[in-house]
Order: structure tokens, then C-alpha cells, then sequence
């Protein structure tokens, strides 16, 4: 799976849940992906 394939998943997860943990781990996750294309 790539990231936007994942960003999808946990996107979707956290409008059925509005879960703000799916939102923070969105977050973390867009974060980690940013950081290895500046590296």
C-alpha cells in the first residue's frame, strides 16, 4: 500500500468514528512521509 492509499483508509476510518485519534495518527503519519521526502 502506498501512502495515499493508507491516508485514504484512516481519512475514511475517522468520518465513520470521528475518532480524533484516527485524526492525530493522520496527522503523524503525513508528518513522517513529509520528513523522508526532504531527507
Amino acid at each position: 500500500m502506498n501512502f495515499s492509499e493508507i491516508s485514504f483508509i484512516l481519512f475514511y476510518f475517522c468520518r465513520k468514528n470521528d475518532n480524533i485519534l484516527a485524526l492525530i495518527a493522520i496527522n503523524n503519519l503525513y508528518n513522517i512521509h513529509s520528513y523522508k521526502i526532504q531527507q
